[in-house]
Protein backbone atom coordinates (compact mmCIF):
# COMPACT_ATOMS: atom_id res chain seq x y z
CA UNK A 1 0.00 0.00 0.00
CA UNK A 2 2.82 2.79 0.93
CA UNK A 3 4.64 1.92 -2.06
CA UNK A 4 1.60 2.98 -4.50
CA UNK A 5 0.85 5.77 -2.44
CA UNK A 6 4.16 7.20 -2.38
CA UNK A 7 4.64 6.79 -6.27
CA UNK A 8 1.71 8.51 -7.07
CA UNK A 9 2.85 11.19 -4.93
CA UNK A 10 6.25 11.66 -6.53
CA UNK A 11 4.87 11.94 -9.81
CA UNK A 12 2.93 14.88 -8.27
CA UNK A 13 5.26 16.58 -6.55
CA UNK A 14 7.52 16.52 -10.02
CA UNK A 15 5.00 18.23 -11.74
CA UNK A 16 3.84 20.89 -9.54
CA UNK A 17 7.94 21.26 -8.12
CA UNK A 18 8.68 21.39 -11.80
CA UNK A 19 6.29 24.31 -12.14
CA UNK A 20 7.84 26.07 -8.87
CA UNK A 21 11.10 25.77 -10.67
CA UNK A 22 10.10 27.70 -13.91
CA UNK A 23 8.95 30.54 -11.72
CA UNK A 24 11.60 30.60 -9.90
CA UNK A 25 13.94 30.83 -12.83
CA UNK A 26 12.18 33.80 -14.23
CA UNK A 27 11.81 35.65 -10.62
CA UNK A 28 14.18 37.76 -9.03
CA UNK A 29 15.47 36.93 -5.05
CA UNK A 30 17.97 36.03 -2.87
CA UNK A 31 20.16 33.08 -3.01
CA UNK A 32 18.85 31.92 0.15
CA UNK A 33 15.50 30.51 -1.34
CA UNK A 34 17.77 28.72 -3.29
CA UNK A 35 18.73 26.58 -0.55
CA UNK A 36 14.92 26.14 0.51
CA UNK A 37 14.34 24.81 -2.87
CA UNK A 38 17.32 22.55 -2.27
CA UNK A 39 16.41 21.15 1.42
CA UNK A 40 12.67 20.99 -0.02
CA UNK A 41 13.98 18.19 -2.89
CA UNK A 42 17.02 16.66 -1.49
CA UNK A 43 14.28 14.35 0.37
CA UNK A 44 12.51 13.33 -3.09
CA UNK A 45 16.31 11.85 -4.22
CA UNK A 46 15.91 8.07 -4.64
CA UNK A 47 18.77 5.76 -4.16
CA UNK A 48 18.42 3.50 -7.18
CA UNK A 49 15.55 4.95 -8.95
CA UNK A 50 13.99 7.00 -6.57
CA UNK A 51 10.78 9.27 -6.49
CA UNK A 52 12.52 11.51 -9.01
CA UNK A 53 15.05 11.11 -11.14
CA UNK A 54 18.28 12.93 -9.97
CA UNK A 55 19.10 14.18 -13.49
CA UNK A 56 15.79 16.34 -13.18
CA UNK A 57 16.34 17.30 -9.51
CA UNK A 58 19.81 18.81 -10.42
CA UNK A 59 18.86 20.20 -13.35
CA UNK A 60 15.88 22.74 -11.29
CA UNK A 61 18.23 23.26 -7.98
CA UNK A 62 20.67 24.63 -11.21
CA UNK A 63 17.88 26.73 -12.72
CA UNK A 64 17.01 28.24 -9.02
CA UNK A 65 20.84 28.87 -8.21
CA UNK A 66 21.88 30.17 -11.32
CA UNK A 67 19.33 33.12 -11.98
CA UNK A 68 17.68 33.21 -8.25
CA UNK A 69 19.91 36.68 -7.94
CA UNK A 70 19.34 39.62 -7.84
CA UNK A 71 15.32 39.40 -8.03
CA UNK A 72 12.65 41.17 -6.06
CA UNK A 73 12.08 39.43 -2.92
CA UNK A 74 8.28 38.78 -3.16
CA UNK A 75 8.51 37.34 -6.21
CA UNK A 76 10.96 34.70 -4.78
CA UNK A 77 8.87 34.64 -1.24
CA UNK A 78 5.89 33.24 -3.43
CA UNK A 79 7.76 30.46 -5.25
CA UNK A 80 9.05 29.37 -1.81
CA UNK A 81 5.76 29.49 0.16
CA UNK A 82 4.50 27.54 -3.08
CA UNK A 83 7.30 24.55 -2.80
CA UNK A 84 6.26 24.42 0.62
CA UNK A 85 3.06 23.48 0.09
CA UNK A 86 3.94 21.29 -2.31
CA UNK A 87 6.31 19.33 0.52
CA UNK A 88 3.56 19.48 2.58
CA UNK A 89 1.38 18.21 0.79
CA UNK A 90 3.91 15.05 -0.07
CA UNK A 91 4.31 14.43 3.75
CA UNK A 92 0.64 14.15 4.43
CA UNK A 93 0.16 11.92 1.33
CA UNK A 94 2.98 9.60 2.32
CA UNK A 95 2.81 9.21 5.87
CA UNK A 96 -0.43 7.45 6.40
CA UNK A 97 0.78 4.91 3.84
CA UNK A 98 3.84 4.29 5.40
CA UNK A 99 2.25 4.23 9.13
CA UNK A 100 -0.38 1.84 7.65
CA UNK A 101 2.23 -1.12 6.62
CA UNK A 102 4.48 -0.63 10.11
CA UNK A 103 3.60 -3.78 12.28
CA UNK A 104 0.92 -3.59 14.97
CA UNK A 105 1.70 -4.03 18.89
CA UNK A 106 -0.72 -6.53 20.26
CA UNK A 107 -2.61 -4.60 23.07
CA UNK A 108 -3.60 -6.51 25.93
CA UNK A 109 -7.51 -6.59 26.46
CA UNK A 110 -8.41 -5.01 29.22
CA UNK A 111 -9.35 -7.22 32.39
CA UNK A 112 -12.85 -7.09 33.45
CA UNK A 113 -14.16 -4.39 36.16
CA UNK A 114 -14.20 -5.48 39.86
CA UNK A 115 -17.67 -4.06 40.59
CA UNK A 116 -19.48 -4.93 43.79
CA UNK A 117 -20.37 -8.53 44.39
CA UNK A 118 -23.28 -9.29 46.26
CA UNK A 119 -24.53 -12.94 47.18
CA UNK A 120 -27.39 -13.93 49.38
CA UNK A 121 -28.52 -17.30 50.54
CA UNK A 122 -30.68 -19.90 52.67
CA UNK A 123 -29.45 -23.10 54.77
CA UNK A 124 -30.31 -25.61 56.92
CA UNK A 125 -28.45 -26.51 59.65
CA UNK A 126 -28.21 -30.02 62.02
CA UNK A 127 -26.37 -29.17 65.01
CA UNK A 128 -25.67 -31.11 68.69
CA UNK A 129 -25.31 -28.81 71.33
CA UNK A 130 -23.97 -28.93 75.03
CA UNK A 131 -23.95 -26.91 78.08
CA UNK A 132 -21.96 -28.24 81.10
CA UNK A 133 -20.45 -26.97 84.31
CA UNK A 134 -19.56 -27.41 87.60
CA UNK A 135 -20.60 -25.82 90.88
CA UNK A 136 -18.08 -25.40 93.38
CA UNK A 137 -18.27 -25.67 97.41
CA UNK A 138 -17.07 -21.54 97.54
CA UNK A 139 -16.28 -18.78 95.41
CA UNK A 140 -12.37 -20.94 94.52
CA UNK A 141 -12.67 -22.87 91.51
CA UNK A 142 -10.00 -25.26 93.47
CA UNK A 143 -12.62 -25.82 95.85
CA UNK A 144 -14.80 -29.01 95.24
CA UNK A 145 -17.25 -29.74 93.22
CA UNK A 146 -20.98 -29.72 95.01
CA UNK A 147 -22.98 -30.23 92.20
CA UNK A 148 -22.72 -30.63 87.84
CA UNK A 149 -25.30 -30.00 85.55
CA UNK A 150 -24.21 -30.92 81.86
CA UNK A 151 -27.21 -30.60 79.21
CA UNK A 152 -25.68 -32.86 76.03
CA UNK A 153 -26.54 -34.21 72.92
CA UNK A 154 -29.13 -32.07 71.93
CA UNK A 155 -30.03 -32.12 68.52
CA UNK A 156 -31.00 -28.64 66.76
CA UNK A 157 -32.72 -28.06 63.11
CA UNK A 158 -32.37 -24.73 62.46
CA UNK A 159 -32.79 -22.42 59.39
CA UNK A 160 -30.77 -19.63 58.27
CA UNK A 161 -29.63 -17.04 55.63
CA UNK A 162 -26.57 -15.07 55.14
CA UNK A 163 -25.10 -12.79 52.84
CA UNK A 164 -21.69 -11.56 51.59
CA UNK A 165 -20.70 -8.56 50.24
CA UNK A 166 -17.30 -7.69 48.70
CA UNK A 167 -16.59 -3.74 47.03
CA UNK A 168 -13.82 -3.02 44.45
CA UNK A 169 -11.45 -2.10 46.87
CA UNK A 170 -11.62 -5.44 48.81
CA UNK A 171 -13.20 -4.37 51.42
CA UNK A 172 -16.24 -7.04 52.89
CA UNK A 173 -19.40 -7.58 54.79
CA UNK A 174 -20.53 -10.90 55.87
CA UNK A 175 -22.74 -12.58 58.25
CA UNK A 176 -25.83 -14.86 59.11
CA UNK A 177 -29.03 -15.04 61.05
CA UNK A 178 -31.22 -17.98 62.09
CA UNK A 179 -33.14 -19.73 64.36
CA UNK A 180 -34.29 -23.20 65.44
CA UNK A 181 -35.66 -25.55 67.69
CA UNK A 182 -34.20 -28.47 69.87
CA UNK A 183 -35.87 -31.44 69.68
CA UNK A 184 -34.15 -33.71 71.60
CA UNK A 185 -31.42 -34.27 74.60
CA UNK A 186 -30.40 -35.23 77.98
CA UNK A 187 -29.94 -33.53 81.39
CA UNK A 188 -27.65 -35.52 84.19
CA UNK A 189 -28.01 -33.61 87.49
CA UNK A 190 -25.31 -34.71 89.70
CA UNK A 191 -24.76 -33.86 93.43
CA UNK A 192 -21.42 -34.85 95.32
CA UNK A 193 -21.17 -36.09 99.10
CA UNK A 194 -20.43 -34.94 101.80
CA UNK A 195 -21.61 -31.34 100.85
CA UNK A 196 -24.62 -33.08 99.29
CA UNK A 197 -27.14 -33.54 102.09
CA UNK A 198 -26.90 -37.42 100.91
CA UNK A 199 -25.57 -40.33 99.13
CA UNK A 200 -23.70 -39.33 95.44
CA UNK A 201 -26.77 -39.03 92.53
CA UNK A 202 -27.74 -38.12 89.50
CA UNK A 203 -30.53 -37.79 87.68
CA UNK A 204 -31.57 -37.73 83.88
CA UNK A 205 -33.99 -35.56 82.30
CA UNK A 206 -35.08 -35.15 78.05
CA UNK A 207 -34.23 -31.58 77.57
CA UNK A 208 -36.39 -29.26 74.58
CA UNK A 209 -35.95 -26.05 73.76
CA UNK A 210 -34.82 -23.04 70.74
CA UNK A 211 -31.86 -21.94 69.57
CA UNK A 212 -31.55 -18.61 68.06
CA UNK A 213 -28.18 -16.85 66.57
CA UNK A 214 -26.81 -13.77 64.52
CA UNK A 215 -23.55 -13.00 63.45
CA UNK A 216 -22.02 -9.87 61.42
CA UNK A 217 -18.19 -9.58 60.34
CA UNK A 218 -16.14 -6.74 58.29
CA UNK A 219 -13.24 -7.50 57.15
CA UNK A 220 -10.62 -6.96 54.21
CA UNK A 221 -9.48 -9.56 51.58
CA UNK A 222 -5.53 -8.65 51.84
CA UNK A 223 -3.95 -11.39 49.23
CA UNK A 224 -5.45 -13.02 45.71
CA UNK A 225 -3.51 -14.89 43.13
CA UNK A 226 -3.36 -13.70 39.45
CA UNK A 227 -4.16 -13.96 37.08
CA UNK A 228 -8.06 -13.83 38.56
CA UNK A 229 -9.35 -15.71 35.80
CA UNK A 230 -7.01 -19.15 36.29
CA UNK A 231 -7.57 -21.92 38.80
CA UNK A 232 -6.26 -23.27 40.98
CA UNK A 233 -6.80 -19.23 43.03
CA UNK A 234 -6.68 -18.33 46.22
CA UNK A 235 -8.19 -15.18 48.10
CA UNK A 236 -7.22 -14.15 51.83
CA UNK A 237 -9.02 -12.23 53.56
CA UNK A 238 -9.19 -10.91 57.87
CA UNK A 239 -11.69 -9.61 59.85
CA UNK A 240 -13.59 -8.55 62.84
CA UNK A 241 -17.42 -9.32 64.10
CA UNK A 242 -19.94 -9.60 66.37
CA UNK A 243 -22.04 -12.74 67.39
CA UNK A 244 -25.23 -13.44 69.44
CA UNK A 245 -26.10 -16.75 70.90
CA UNK A 246 -29.20 -17.52 72.89
CA UNK A 247 -30.38 -21.21 74.06
CA UNK A 248 -33.24 -22.23 76.30
CA UNK A 249 -33.17 -25.66 77.30
CA UNK A 250 -36.19 -27.15 79.28
CA UNK A 251 -35.40 -30.43 80.99
CA UNK A 252 -38.42 -32.69 81.17
CA UNK A 253 -39.17 -35.61 83.80
CA UNK A 254 -36.52 -36.83 86.30
CA UNK A 255 -35.63 -40.18 87.50
CA UNK A 256 -32.58 -41.58 89.45
CA UNK A 257 -30.01 -43.81 87.05
CA UNK A 258 -27.46 -45.09 89.98
CA UNK A 259 -28.17 -47.31 92.61
CA UNK A 260 -28.81 -45.21 96.29
CA UNK A 261 -29.90 -42.27 94.94
CA UNK A 262 -32.53 -40.69 96.71
CA UNK A 263 -33.51 -38.06 94.43
CA UNK A 264 -36.37 -38.85 91.81
CA UNK A 265 -35.99 -42.67 93.05
CA UNK A 266 -39.32 -45.09 93.03
CA UNK A 267 -42.56 -43.26 93.73
CA UNK A 268 -40.11 -40.05 93.30
CA UNK A 269 -40.04 -40.30 89.76
CA UNK A 270 -41.50 -37.41 87.42
CA UNK A 271 -43.31 -37.71 84.56
CA UNK A 272 -41.96 -36.73 81.13
CA UNK A 273 -44.62 -34.25 81.00
CA UNK A 274 -43.02 -32.18 84.16
CA UNK A 275 -40.79 -29.66 83.32
CA UNK A 276 -38.10 -29.48 86.30
CA UNK A 277 -35.22 -27.19 85.14
CA UNK A 278 -34.84 -24.92 82.85
CA UNK A 279 -31.33 -23.46 81.34
CA UNK A 280 -31.27 -20.18 79.72
CA UNK A 281 -27.88 -18.87 78.35
CA UNK A 282 -27.20 -15.61 76.11
CA UNK A 283 -23.22 -15.00 74.93
CA UNK A 284 -22.19 -11.37 73.14
CA UNK A 285 -19.12 -12.28 71.84
CA UNK A 286 -16.35 -9.98 69.53
CA UNK A 287 -14.46 -12.44 67.30
CA UNK A 288 -11.44 -11.84 65.21
CA UNK A 289 -10.43 -14.25 62.28
CA UNK A 290 -9.55 -14.97 58.64
CA UNK A 291 -11.07 -16.70 56.09
CA UNK A 292 -9.73 -18.63 53.19
CA UNK A 293 -11.60 -19.22 49.75
CA UNK A 294 -9.75 -21.85 47.31
CA UNK A 295 -11.10 -22.47 43.60
CA UNK A 296 -10.25 -25.55 42.33
CA UNK A 297 -12.21 -24.73 39.06
CA UNK A 298 -14.25 -22.06 38.23
CA UNK A 299 -17.38 -23.76 39.91
CA UNK A 300 -15.86 -25.86 42.53
CA UNK A 301 -14.82 -23.52 45.62
CA UNK A 302 -13.86 -24.27 49.38
CA UNK A 303 -14.25 -21.77 51.99
CA UNK A 304 -12.56 -22.05 55.85
CA UNK A 305 -13.37 -19.42 58.22
CA UNK A 306 -12.09 -19.70 61.09
CA UNK A 307 -12.13 -17.25 64.27
CA UNK A 308 -10.77 -16.94 68.12
CA UNK A 309 -13.76 -15.40 70.18
CA UNK A 310 -14.42 -13.42 73.55
CA UNK A 311 -17.33 -13.90 75.47
CA UNK A 312 -19.64 -12.61 77.84
CA UNK A 313 -21.67 -15.13 78.88
CA UNK A 314 -25.21 -14.63 81.35
CA UNK A 315 -26.94 -17.93 82.36
CA UNK A 316 -30.25 -18.25 83.99
CA UNK A 317 -30.17 -21.96 85.53
CA UNK A 318 -34.40 -22.16 87.32
CA UNK A 319 -35.05 -25.56 89.43
CA UNK A 320 -38.31 -25.20 89.51
CA UNK A 321 -38.67 -27.50 92.56
CA UNK A 322 -35.93 -26.15 94.78
CA UNK A 323 -34.68 -22.60 95.15
CA UNK A 324 -35.97 -20.84 91.87
CA UNK A 325 -33.73 -19.14 89.45
CA UNK A 326 -29.78 -18.33 90.03
CA UNK A 327 -28.46 -16.13 87.54
CA UNK A 328 -24.96 -16.44 86.43
CA UNK A 329 -22.17 -14.30 84.62
CA UNK A 330 -18.51 -14.80 83.14
CA UNK A 331 -15.66 -14.19 80.66
CA UNK A 332 -14.15 -16.83 78.63
CA UNK A 333 -12.26 -17.69 75.36
CA UNK A 334 -12.99 -20.06 72.54
CA UNK A 335 -13.05 -20.51 69.07
CA UNK A 336 -15.63 -21.02 66.10
CA UNK A 337 -14.54 -22.73 62.63
CA UNK A 338 -16.46 -23.33 59.50
CA UNK A 339 -15.65 -24.74 56.69
CA UNK A 340 -18.39 -24.66 53.01
CA UNK A 341 -18.12 -26.90 49.81
CA UNK A 342 -19.91 -25.02 47.27
CA UNK A 343 -20.67 -25.62 43.62
CA UNK A 344 -21.81 -23.17 40.88
CA UNK A 345 -25.04 -25.04 38.84
CA UNK A 346 -24.74 -21.62 36.75
CA UNK A 347 -22.69 -18.22 37.09
CA UNK A 348 -25.49 -16.94 39.30
CA UNK A 349 -26.97 -20.17 41.64
CA UNK A 350 -24.79 -22.26 44.22
CA UNK A 351 -24.99 -25.23 46.26
CA UNK A 352 -23.03 -26.10 49.02
CA UNK A 353 -22.34 -28.40 52.29
CA UNK A 354 -20.50 -27.27 55.02
CA UNK A 355 -19.72 -27.97 58.86
CA UNK A 356 -19.29 -25.58 61.85
CA UNK A 357 -18.32 -26.07 65.44
CA UNK A 358 -18.63 -23.32 68.35
CA UNK A 359 -16.80 -23.28 71.66
CA UNK A 360 -16.82 -21.57 74.28
CA UNK A 361 -14.78 -22.60 77.56
CA UNK A 362 -15.04 -19.79 81.38
CA UNK A 363 -13.52 -20.11 84.18
CA UNK A 364 -13.98 -16.61 85.36
CA UNK A 365 -18.33 -17.66 86.46
CA UNK A 366 -19.93 -17.18 89.65
CA UNK A 367 -23.61 -17.21 91.10
CA UNK A 368 -24.85 -15.43 91.61
CA UNK A 369 -24.17 -12.99 88.84
CA UNK A 370 -22.57 -10.07 91.47
CA UNK A 371 -20.34 -12.54 92.53
CA UNK A 372 -20.76 -11.68 95.84
CA UNK A 373 -20.43 -14.53 98.14
CA UNK A 374 -21.41 -16.79 95.60
CA UNK A 375 -20.61 -20.32 94.15
CA UNK A 376 -17.20 -20.46 91.49
CA UNK A 377 -18.14 -22.24 88.11
CA UNK A 378 -16.82 -23.99 85.11
CA UNK A 379 -18.84 -23.45 82.18
CA UNK A 380 -18.56 -25.10 78.48
CA UNK A 381 -20.86 -24.31 75.93
CA UNK A 382 -20.44 -26.43 72.65
CA UNK A 383 -22.14 -26.79 69.85
CA UNK A 384 -21.43 -28.56 66.40
CA UNK A 385 -23.24 -30.02 62.86
CA UNK A 386 -23.61 -29.89 59.05
CA UNK A 387 -25.54 -28.47 56.91
CA UNK A 388 -26.70 -27.51 53.54
CA UNK A 389 -27.22 -24.33 51.47
CA UNK A 390 -27.90 -22.48 48.39
CA UNK A 391 -27.32 -19.07 47.46
CA UNK A 392 -27.54 -16.68 44.35
CA UNK A 393 -24.83 -14.27 43.44
CA UNK A 394 -25.62 -10.95 41.23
Amino acid sequence: MAACVIAHAARWAAINLSTVARAATSAPGSRVWCQVITTVLNPLRGRGGGLLPSQQITTIRRKVSLRFAGYPDKQAEHVVHKAAFIASGLFMLVTPAIAADLPIKAVRAPEPLNLWQVEVGARYWYSIGRTAYDLHTSGSRSSPVISRLDYHNMSTHSGEVFFRVDSPMKFFVKGYGGFGGITDGTMNDEDFPPFFNGPYTKTESQTRGFLGYANLDIGYSFYESHPVNAEPRLRLGAFVGYHYRGELADAWGCRQTVSGGQICEGAGVLAGNVRVITERDILHTVRAGAVADLWFTPALKLTVDAAYTYSDVRAFDTHYFTFGTEPSRGYGHGFQLETVMSYAVTPNANVGIGARFWHTGINDFTEPASGAAGQAQTYQVDRYGTFVQSSFKF
